[in-house]
């Protein structure tokens, strides 16, 4: 019988250390553009974003996604065009 649970996503401790780091904003953005490099795409990275907050807000310290929020902003296109992460 197959799992019901979603795979876990490769970077998943790297984005727990981003979001607890002393610039979390920032440090999520360089991992968004680290995907980017590696070839993701805009709708990959919203999907892990995505992910990823679900389990912050599940988890973590309920003011701690406001980083991922605007991350996803930034992926998303709800942001300033020279903050947009794919043009």
């Amino acid at each position: 019988m197959a799992s019901t649970e979603p795979l876990r996503d490769p970077d998943h401790d790297r984005l727990w250390i981003a979001l607890r780091s002393a610039v979390p904003l920032e440090a999520l953005v360089q991992l968004v553009k680290e995907w980017k490099a590696a070839g993701a795409s805009a709708a990959e990275a919203e999907r892990r974003l995505t992910d990823f907050m679900a389990e912050v807000r599940r988890d973590g310290n309920p003011d701690e996604d406001d980083p991922v929020l605007e991350t996803l902003d930034f992926v998303v296109g709800y942001c300033a065009v020279e903050t947009l992460l794919f043009p």
